[in-house]
């Protein structure tokens, strides 16, 4: 009787852990597919001019770019996007108006796996940069959502964003 008694415990608690082990599971592969994820990138790059005017240089321009990748499995409409401040007291610095230049129209829905990239005026943030006011790039999506810039990715901008103001 006792060993049936001992054999009867061990299968409860083998089924409940094994019950508490695929809740879990559960629980984060829905929270990982059911929430957008979005990268987030700043830059600075020196393009070409597709469509030169008389007597301009194709070559001459750099532009601020901010490249926004949907990595998660559901779609995301964008807002807004622009830089954080570095402290909980300052004020972020949104970009008005982005001019999209590949991928998706900004505004409409970006679907899983889909990339957009923006054009800004980078020559707006080197005041706020040399005040060290500037935070990471983020975009924010039509419900709210923020996704920033990862730190590494910011210290890249940063420095291309001091080289280009420096030429």
């Amino acid at each position: 009787m006792e060993l049936l008694t001992a054999l009867g415990i061990l299968t409860g608690v083998a089924t409940g852990v094994a019950g508490l082990v695929l809740g879990i599971l559960n629980h984060v592969h829905l929270r990982n597919t059911t929430r957008p994820r979005v990268e987030v990138h700043a830059r600075i790059r020196h393009i070409i001019d597709p469509n030169p005017t008389v007597g301009s240089d194709r070559n001459a321009r750099n532009v601020g770019l901010m490249e926004i990748r949907n990595v998660g499995h559901i779609p995301i409409v964008g807002s807004l996007i622009g830089f954080m401040p570095p402290t909980e007291s300052g004020k972020a610095i949104i970009i008005y108006a982005p001019t999209t230049v590949g991928g998706s129209e900004w505004g409409e829905p970006l679907l899983p796996g889909q990339c957009t990239m923006l054009q800004f005026k980078w020559e707006e943030l080197i005041v706020p940069m040399n005040a060290g006011t500037l935070g990471r790039a983020y975009a924010q999506t039509a419900i709210g959502d923020n996704f920033k810039a990862t730190r590494e990715s910011h210290k890249q901008f940063l420095l291309a964003l001091k080289t280009a103001s420096s030429e």
